[in-house]
């Protein structure tokens, strides 16, 4: 009989770890193509934002994007740009909400929360997107160069970790 019971124990601990192996737990910031391949997958940890650094097409002054990230909704927003210059190709006029200061040799504007699922940058040599979150940077142009790249967050689960 200990045999049996035995065996039944150790079968509801296997069904266990397996159940639990598909139930997400990890936030990571994803970024896919327009066909939804992952081009990265990066685990956010402790991190309360990322960042989008690149170059105006247009005036070609630095721009810095700084998005808050909310992990339990899976959501973010903009939060502040800093830009190098602002002029041509800029918004003429602030929006309701936004404000805006010098900020050494930045224009620094910061946004009302406006929640996001997922934010889109076109990757070009010359603009050099840059998104960092933590220590990590990835240059989104030598990843999928000339190619719309997608942002978003996801919880994985163990089982899309270890086999996806």
């Amino acid at each position: 009989m200990k045999c049996c019971s035995a065996r039944r124990s150790l079968l509801l601990l296997l069904a266990t770890f397996v159940l639990l192996s598909f139930i997400p737990f990890q936030t990571n910031l994803a970024v896919k193509n327009r066909q939804g391949q992952y081009i990265e997958l990066i685990p956010v940890g402790n991190s309360d934002y990322f960042s989008v650094t690149f170059r105006h097409s247009v005036n070609k002054g630095e721009i810095i994007e700084r998005y808050q990230i909310d992990k339990k909704n899976r959501i973010f927003y903009l939060q502040t740009g800093w830009f190098e210059s602002y002029g041509a190709g800029m918004m003429d006029s602030l929006a309701d909400g936004v404000s805006m200061r010098e900020e050494g040799k930045y224009l620094r504007l910061d946004f009302p929360a406006k929640n996001l699922t997922q934010v889109s940058y076109a990757a070009a040599g010359i603009a050099d997107h840059v998104l960092q979150i933590g220590d990590k940077k990835i240059h989104l142009f030598e990843e999928n160069p000339y190619k719309t790249n997608i942002i978003s967050l996801e919880k994985r689960s163990l089982w899309q970790i270890c086999f996806h």
